[in-house]
C-alpha cells in the first residue's frame, strides 16, 4: 500500500487502471529501465529538485494506492503496561509538540507489540491538529519512488514527501540495502527535519542492529530518541484481552481472561487472535463465553506444551476417578455410568497419549476405530457447555500427571 495523505479518501484519488485521455496519441519517450536510473545520477540525483525534462504530473495527481489510517489505533485504545509504557509516552510527547525535542522518534520491538498502533495513534492526533501527515511503510515508499523515476514524475514525489508536516514510516528496516532508496530517504528526511517537521519510524530492530543501512541514516535515527517495546506481561495481557472484548460490546468472564493471559503468547495480535477464536466459537455454536470453551480453543491451538502420558493410565485414571475396573470399561457393559466414562476415556486417550484409533480400540476390548471415533467427539462436542464434564475430564487428566 502506499501513502495516507491527510483529507484524502481513496475516492479522491485518481484511478490508476484508467488511461489518460487525450484527443490525440502522443509518441510515447523511450525511458530507460528503473534499474538504470538507480544506478545513474546524472539522470536523477536525490539532493536536487530540478529534474532533467519537464514533470507530468504536480504533488496532488501522483498516483497513489491509499489506504485511511485504522480508526483503531488510537492512544486511548493503546493498552499501556511496564514492557510499552515509555514507548506510548514518547510518542504522545511527539504527538503533542511535533518537530521538537524527540525528533526523530524511532520505535522498535518485534512484531505485533504495538510499534503501527503508535504510529498511527500519532497520525490521527496531528492530523485532528490540522498538520499534514503523510504515513507508509518503507516498501511501499521504495515502490513509489521507482514508479515516479519510470513515469518522469520525481520532482511530485518529492513535493508530497518533503513538504509534509509529520512523515510516519513503517517498517524502516526494508530500505537496508537499496542504496537508492536510502540516498532519497536521506534527504527528504534532512528536507523535513529542516522545516521543522516530524519523522516517526517503527523497525523490528535497533538501528545498529540493521545489517547494510546507511551509516548516513543510521546516524540520523540515533540522533534521536530511540524507544524500545518489550512483549506484555500476563497482566498486561489480561486487560488487553479486557479491553478488545469490550470493544466488541463483551464482558469477558474474569475466569476466561486469566487462563487466556496465562498462556505463553508474547505478541498483542496473537492475544487478539486467540480472543477472536474463542468468542467466535461462542458466538456460532450459540454458547456463553466460558472456561470450558475457551480451554477447549486452546487446546485446539495447541498454544499449551504439550504433554503425552501412556494410554494405560488413562485407562487406570479414568476407571479410578468412576470407581469402576479396568474390566468394566473393556467389557461389553453399556449401563450409562460405564459408557460415560469409556466415552471419557476415549477422548483423553486420543488428546493426551499418542496412540491411534485402532490401538485405543484395541486396548478397550478391541473396538473398532470408528467407535472409538464417536466417544471422542461426543466428549469434544460436549465438554465446553457442560461444566460437569469439564470438570470430570480436567481432574482425570490432573492425576494423569500427578502419577507421571
Amino acid at each position: 500500500p502506499g501513502p495516507l495523505w491527510a483529507g484524502t479518501t481513496p475516492d479522491s484519488l485518481p484511478d490508476m487502471d484508467e488511461p489518460d485521455a487525450g484527443p490525440v496519441e502522443q509518441p510515447k519517450p523511450v525511458i530507460p529501465a528503473a534499474s538504470d536510473l538507480l544506478r545513474d545520477y546524472s539522470e536523477w540525483d536525490p539532493r536536487i529538485t530540478d529534474v532533467r525534462g519537464t514533470p507530468t504530473s504536480d504533488p496532488d495527481e501522483l498516483p497513489l494506492e491509499a489506504l485511511p489510517l485504522d480508526r483503531r489505533y488510537t492512544f486511548e485504545s493503546f493498552v499501556t503496561g511496564p514492557a510499552n509504557q515509555f514507548a506510548r509516552a514518547a510518542a504522545q510527547s511527539v504527538a503533542a509538540q511535533p518537530g521538537g525535542a524527540f525528533n526523530p522518534l524511532y520505535i522498535y520491538g518485534h512484531t505485533g507489540l504495538g510499534k503501527t498502533h503508535l504510529l498511527q495513534a500519532i497520525g490521527h492526533q496531528c492530523t485532528d491538529a490540522g498538520l499534514k501527515v503523510a504515513y507508509i511503510t518503507a516498501e511501499a515508499f521504495t515502490n513509489e519512488m521507482v514508479r515516479a523515476i519510470r513515469s518522469r514524475e520525481t520532482e511530485a514525489f518529492r513535493a508530497r514527501y518533503r513538504q509534509v508536516d509529520v512523515l510516519l514510516v513503517d517498517d524502516i528496516q526494508f530500505l537496508a540495502g537499496k542504496s537508492a532508496t536510502e540516498e532519497e530517504f536521506y534527504h527528504t528526511f534532512n528536507a523535513i527535519y529542516a522545516h521543522g517537521g516530524q519523522i516517526v519510524v517503527t523497525c523490528d530492530r535497533q538501528p545498529r542492529a540493521i545489517s547494510g543501512l546507511d551509516d548516513r541514516l543510521r546516524s540520523r535515527f540515533e540522533g534521536g530518541l530511540v524507544v524500545d517495546i518489550q512483549a506484555p506481561a500476563e497482566e498486561t495481557r489480561r486487560a488487553i484481552l479486557k479491553a478488545k472484548a469490550a470493544a466488541q460490546q463483551i464482558t469477558l468472564p474474569d475466569d476466561v481472561a486469566d487462563l487466556l493471559a496465562r498462556q505463553p503468547i508474547n505478541s498483542v495480535r496473537e492475544i487478539e487472535g486467540v480472543l477472536l477464536q474463542v468468542l467466535a466459537r461462542a458466538t456460532l455454536t450459540a454458547q456463553p463465553v466460558s472456561i470450558g470453551l475457551a480451554q477447549l480453543v486452546l487446546d485446539k491451538m495447541s498454544l499449551q506444551p504439550r504433554r503425552t502420558t501412556d494410554l494405560s493410565h488413562v485407562l487406570e485414571a479414568t476407571a479410578k476417578y468412576h470407581q469402576l475396573s479396568l474390566d468394566d470399561l473393556m467389557s461389553k457393559r453399556r449401563t450409562k455410568a460405564i459408557v460415560r466414562a469409556r466415552h471419557i476415556a476415549m477422548y483423553l486417550a486420543r488428546e493426551e497419549t499418542e496412540a491411534t484409533l485402532p490401538q485405543i480400540g484395541a486396548a478397550l476390548g478391541g473396538r473398532n476405530h470408528s467407535t472409538v471415533l464417536h466417544g471422542y467427539q461426543k466428549i469434544a462436542d460436549e465438554v465446553a457447555g457442560d461444566d460437569d464434564l469439564r470438570r470430570e475430564v480436567s481432574d482425570i487428566r490432573r492425576q494423569l500427571y500427578v502419577q507421571n
